[in-house]
């Protein structure tokens, strides 16, 4: 494991930014318990609720924060259609810091509003990790901007690392961890700390359908190199490529065991915590000609500007159909409490719900 990487650079890395991020919660369901079976609890570390929505923003803060301890730069630089950039512009205007994103020209209204809201710079690209790239690097040389990478960074990995030191104070007997493979920073950094705190404590990675991790932890070298984007959901994991600095640490501290799961599965998941958690998770960006409903957008039972872009309408027809998402949502009554932002076009409604033997089940409508 990289010697910058470990106990020490995490307990550091918390020590920079807790007094800038929240402690988040720890949330238990008896109901979702009973669902799993065989006496297993499950415990949910609920980083949606962290600054900026993700824990995007402890890995971005604590990149600067160390930068700065480093030595002076004129600003920071990195590429990203969502969490990322948000997590670094939040992070350099607190901290006084210039911040530019570049973007895929593709990304969601909702998240560019975000990132221009904390005060960063947003350069548009054509939708490819070779144009990102490029185009990030460019502006980097042309600005004097140190480049933050979303995952293949250290820093990165060592602040995404302060969840688990988090995590175990708040729950010491944890068992299992089922982290989240992207790119492969978040799994990297969590899964970094419990090899050097408590190795008794076994780390799966859980993909989204397509990526194939597991071929690349048989043969023994990271064979997820393509620069594609899976087809999925899970908005935040749809990187197929796992990053350089990223693999050779999973393949040390993680299980060699990954849970792949479909968009289907995913769905029946956000809609479980939904339920029964009251909250919810990340799901699909907003296209100009399609709205899924499985974004970061219900609140208690109803959907109110749940994408602020650049119109908002009321979805009263579906919100009427028993059987569908929205009318889930609305509690199958009030038309009008369901209201979703929506630019100009088509609207679809990309998943529906029916229910059976007394269960809520989702699937993607054909």
């Amino acid at each position: 494991m990289p010697v910058n990487l470990n106990r020490q650079s995490i307990d550091d890395a918390h020590e920079r930014i807790s007094k800038y991020i929240h402690r988040t919660p720890v949330l238990t369901s008896r109901k979702i318990d009973s669902l799993v079976g065989n006496g297993t609890q499950l415990f949910f570390k609920c980083e949606n609720l962290q600054k900026t929505g993700s824990f995007k923003s402890r890995g971005a803060l604590n990149a600067i924060l160390t930068a700065k301890e480093r030595g002076d730069f004129k600003g920071v630089i990195t590429h990203s259609s969502g969490n990322h950039g948000q997590g670094l512009a939040w992070a350099a205007n607190m901290l006084g810091v210039p911040c530019i994103v570049v973007a895929p020209n593709d990304s969601s209204i909702a998240k560019m509003d975000a990132i221009r809201a904390y005060g960063a710079k947003i350069e548009f690209c054509e939708p490819s990790m070779t144009s990102r790239e490029e185009t990030c690097e460019r502006l980097s040389k042309e600005n004097g901007y140190l480049l933050i990478h979303s995952h293949n960074d250290y820093d990165i990995m060592a602040g995404q690392g302060t969840i688990t030191k988090e995590f175990r104070e708040q729950v010491p007997n944890l068992d299992v961890l089922l982290v989240a493979i992207g790119g492969g920073g978040f799994i990297g950094g969590i899964s970094a700390y419990v090899k050097e705190t408590n190795s008794r404590i076994k780390v799966f990675a859980v993909e989204p359908q397509g990526k194939e991790f597991q071929n690349s932890l048989e043969a023994d070298r990271n064979l997820c190199d393509s620069e594609a984007l899976l087809d999925t959901i899970a908005d935040g994991a749809k990187l197929i490529r796992v990053a350089d600095k990223c693999f050779p640490i999973i393949y040390e501290c993680c299980q060699h065991r990954v849970f792949s799961v479909n968009d289907e599965e995913l769905a029946n998941a956000m809609l479980i915590i939904m339920q029964y958690l009251k909250v919810t998770s990340c799901g699909k960006t907003v296209k100009a000609n399609e709205v899924d409903l499985l974004v970061r957008a219900f609140s208690l039972g109803k959907l109110h500007h749940a994408m602020p872009v650049t119109q908002s309408i009321a979805i009263g027809a579906a919100a009427a159909i028993p059987g569908t998402l929205v009318n889930l949502a609305a509690g199958g009554g009030k038309k009008n409490a369901v209201r979703i932002g929506h630019p100009p076009g088509i609207l679809k409604v990309g998943m529906e719900v029916e229910e059976k033997d007394n269960e809520w089940k989702m699937k993607r409508r054909k």
